[in-house]
């Protein structure tokens, strides 16, 4: 386990989901709710999402706008602010804050 503590793991996990949000919505124009271009585009060779997981999820159609991490938070396609936003997907332990 590394050093940090649990607040801090968690605020760095939030930290790199919304700096990926923040990469996948610059490219508005290529990338829109589209989860199979995020994922081919963004994500196949990041190591905190796992296309195991999602297919877990969604099956082999692999379809929607949400996408989980193998972490605390995942992205979701925000339809009213028209850009990806991360969301906690897994339980937070409280008692370890």
């Amino acid at each position: 386990m590394s050093d940090l503590d649990y607040k801090e793991i968690l605020w760095k996990e939030l930290n790199l989901v919304w700096e990926l949000c923040q990469i996948i919505n610059s490219k508005k124009n290529e990338v829109p709710r589209d989860q199979h271009l995020v994922w081919s585009r963004y994500l196949t060779d990041n190591s905190g999402f796992s296309i195991d997981k999602n297919r877990t999820i969604y099956g082999d159609t692999f379809e929607g706008t949400t996408i989980y991490s193998k972490g605390t938070y995942g992205i979701r396609y925000n339809y009213q602010m028209k850009m990806w936003v991360p969301f906690r997907h897994a339980d937070i332990d409280f008692i370890s804050l």
